[in-house]
């Protein structure tokens, strides 16, 4: 029994003790970990120095790099002014060296084609302040006036940005102002007179007409697509052709406008624009043709283009000069029914004919660029119609009728449509409408074979 106890005593003393040295290390394991996040603590304080100088030496380096491209662009912006300067100052020099020349006169030629070339050269690097000096110098050398010969041809130029306007100090007169075909985007006229001034076919988007007089001012075929008019004279204002979407018409006088053609659409305008009030006899607007702003065309014309479409009208001259013969461009014969023809052939309509002879082809222009909004949206749609017999019924003949299409006057076709008629008399009509290309221009012939 006694040693059993001590066995027992002994085992126990083994268990305790194993069991306190396995909470000693327990202990002995969590005690590192302060150790640990020190050690951690002291490499980030050691590693502060060198973040924060690397962190400061980025700023400084992107400040210093923002800092000398600052200076980089001021330096550029200084040497763009200076060197507008200098081309302003060596334009003026040269034209007043140009128009003081004795010999101006004798080369006028040549020196307005130097005016010329120098001009839209200079005007691609000036600023619209410097623009706008270049215009009064123009202007009042008398070179951009359409009243006063010679002036020179100045289409192509930029005058964008300028800014016109009428004060105690500043004069704003222009009347017959020549600037067709010219660049005017953004430009602002407050307070001026341009009375007859011309801007056909020019760019003038975004521009800007502040109570300004525009007496029978000319906008032919000119974009003023989200321009501005502010109270502004303009009876008798062209605007044939002329593109005014998105633009604002406000106030002012809007008599007797020529809106033929006109592109109205989304354009903000008032009641008295669409349908004045004719008053002390003034004339009411023209729309013909005119896309109005909800996208619909207004009045459009459907009378018949070919001048001289029946011959009875110039019957007591014998020709008439509207149709021509395509060899020689002699006028187009007429004869009398009574008269020339034999009484075996019965008579169609009136008494008086156009005559063909053999193998020739008679032509007449027929411009529809007044139809050109309507033609590039695809709308527009003509019909041709004739009647066509012989002078002598026994005769076996043939005729060919043709009808060509191209964008001006003078370009290649672009469209085209030819009938043969074996036998006469024959009556035809047919209906063309406009595709993908601009069509506003048409040449009608009819061919004798």
């Amino acid at each position: 029994m006694g040693k059993n106890a001590i066995d027992f005593k002994r085992e126990h003393s083994i268990v305790s003790s194993s069991v306190g040295q396995t909470s000693s290390d327990v202990v002995t394991r969590k005690k590192p970990k302060p150790i640990k996040c020190m050690n951690i603590f002291k490499l980030a304080l050691a590693a502060l120095p060198t973040i924060v100088f690397g962190v400061f030496t980025i700023v400084f380096t992107l400040q210093q790099g923002a800092a000398a491209r600052a200076t980089r662009e001021q330096d550029q912006r200084q040497a763009d002014v200076t060197n507008r300067r200098i081309l302003f100052k060596e334009y003026m020099d040269d034209m007043r060296d140009l128009l003081l020349d004795e010999n101006f006169e004798q080369n006028i030629n040549k020196s307005l084609l130097q005016i010329r070339v120098q001009t839209l050269t200079v005007l691609m690097y000036l600023d619209p302040a410097r623009k706008r000096d270049v215009f009064i110098f123009l202007y009042e050398s008398r070179l951009i006036r359409h009243d006063h010969t010679p002036n020179i041809d100045i289409r192509g130029a930029d005058f964008s940005g300028m800014k016109l306007i009428q004060t105690s100090t500043q004069s704003c007169e222009f009347p017959f102002l020549h600037l067709p075909g010219v660049y005017l985007e953004n430009t602002t006229f407050d307070g001026c007179t341009l009375i007859d001034a011309v801007f056909e076919n020019s760019s003038m988007a975004g521009s800007k007409f502040i109570l300004s007089d525009l007496l029978r001012a000319n906008f032919q075929n000119t974009n003023v697509t989200k321009a501005q008019f502010h109270d502004d004279q303009l009876y008798q204002t062209k605007f044939t052709g002329a593109y005014l979407v998105q633009s604002i018409i406000h106030g002012g006088v809007v008599q007797n406008m020529d809106l033929t053609n006109v592109d109205l659409y989304q354009c903000i305008i008032g009641d008295e624009l669409l349908n004045p009030i004719v008053y002390l006899g003034f004339k009411p607007n023209i729309l013909m043709n005119t896309r109005i702003p909800n996208g619909s065309f207004s009045n459009i014309n459907s009378q018949n283009l070919i001048l001289s479409d029946q011959a009875e009208t110039e019957c007591h001259l014998n020709f008439t000069s509207h149709w021509r013969d395509v060899k020689n461009n002699d006028p187009m014969k007429i004869i009398h029914f009574q008269a020339n023809v034999p009484a075996n052939v019965s008579q169609v309509g009136d008494d008086c004919f156009f005559i063909i002879d053999k193998d020739l082809t008679s032509y007449q222009h027929i411009s529809v660029q007044n139809f050109s909004h309507m033609i590039d949206l695809k709308l527009a749609m003509f019909n041709l119609s004739a009647w066509f017999g012989l002078k002598n019924p026994n005769d076996m003949d043939s005729l060919l009728a043709t009808i060509h299409f191209s964008p001006n006057r003078n370009s290649i076709d672009v469209a085209s449509s030819i009938f043969k008629f074996d036998t006469v008399p024959a009556t035809f009509s047919c209906q063309y409408h406009s595709g993908e290309d601009k069509i506003y221009s048409a040449i009608a012939g009819v061919y004798c074979v």
